[in-house]
């Protein structure tokens, strides 16, 4: 556990420092970092309930963990911003298939399952991921 306290605090440190590198933006670097703490709270309630934790398995659970919740993090900034660099204006890019899931003319019989399917992916992986 001693290496464990050293080695996650060091971790995260690279992973914002890559993210800092990857978007040019603090903020959207720390968005992605601050998930990380909630992820880490549903590990550690894992962990008291195994009673036993190794080095090994210990990492390769952190790993995983961070894994999903800084890619699921830099795959929403990454979209947000390409949408915001062709003008669109932020709240849009964040709903923008609402007006699919919403609509009920012609052809809403094939765009609204779609539209179920990819929000409700958003929704529940990012409650998984937080």
């Amino acid at each position: 556990m001693a290496r464990l306290a050293i080695a996650v605090p060091l971790v995260i440190g690279l992973i914002f420092l890559l993210l800092y590198f990857t978007f040019g933006n603090l903020r959207q670097a720390a968005l992605v970092v601050l998930a990380i703490p909630f992820a880490m709270s549903r590990w550690s309630r894992g962990v008291a309930d195994r009673r036993t934790l190794s080095l090994g398995s210990g990492l390769r659970r952190i790993h995983a963990l961070f894994g999903v919740a800084v890619l699921n993090g830099v795959v929403k900034i990454s979209d947000l911003n390409e949408l915001r660099q062709e003008g669109m204006p932020l709240h849009e890019a964040a709903l923008g298939l609402m007006p699919l899931l919403l609509a009920s003319g012609l052809g809403s019989e094939i765009q609204r399952p779609l539209a179920t399917v990819v929000i409700g992916g958003l929704i529940s992986s990012t409650a998984l991921t937080l």
